[in-house]
């Protein structure tokens, strides 16, 4: 395996493609985690979270700064702009509170749906595949009923997981590295050479997977 990885590390135009991705990676995806277009960056969206930590906390946050816009409704100034930019952090910090404090409401709406369904025969009676697969959305969906969860930040998580380019590189580096190994001995004209061989052509192919 060590000589496969030799290989794939002496060959220049791969080694420089997959650091040139990594890095493409690396600045693509620290712009999208500071992007502020929607009005507020995840940052700003994590501290006012970690500050306020409940959507009752926010909502009297965000009724007090509604009280001082209107009491400052006849002028404009840096202030009023500021209670503005506050506001629109608050509301997207409030969006993922609630999603946390709803989320049992939101299995028992889910149940209730595939209930209605089952027991108004949208797809039909009788033990079909789509019934069957409702009846295991309501079993599993079942066990989760009354679970609070916890209110926490996970705005990173969702950014990884939402960030198409790191798939892409990851995909890159599965496949680019395979090709490479795989074709040095056909280019070469050494996989004959290979077949009469003690270890043979399996245990190259071995030690390329493992690479």
């Amino acid at each position: 395996m060590r000589h496969e990885l030799r290989k794939l590390l002496h060959t220049p135009w791969a080694v420089l493609l997959l650091l040139t991705a990594l890095l493409a990676n690396g600045i693509f995806f620290f712009r999208h985690c500071t992007d502020d277009s929607s009005g507020c960056s995840l940052a700003e969206v994590k501290q006012a979270f970690l500050a306020w930590g409940s959507t009752a906390a926010v909502d009297a946050r965000l009724a007090r700064a509604d009280e001082m816009l209107w009491n400052n409704r006849g002028s404009w100034s840096d202030e009023k702009t500021a209670l503005l930019d506050e506001m629109t952090v608050l509301k997207a910090a409030r969006s993922r509170m609630e999603a946390a404090e709803n989320y049992g409401q939101t299995v028992k709406d889910l149940v209730e749906e595939n209930e209605s369904k089952i027991s108004m025969g949208i797809f039909g009676a009788g033990d079909n595949h789509a019934n069957r697969v409702m009846e295991r959305n309501i079993e599993v969906y079942s066990a989760f009923l009354g679970m609070k969860l916890p209110v926490v930040f996970s705005g990173g998580v969702e950014v990884l997981m939402d960030f198409p380019l790191t798939d892409i590189c990851l995909l890159l580096f599965a496949i680019l590295p395979s090709l490479v190994l795989v074709t040095v001995e056909k280019t070469d004209g050494m996989l004959l050479l290979l077949r009469p061989m003690k270890k043979g052509r399996l245990s190259l192919w071995r030690w390329k997977l493992e690479a």
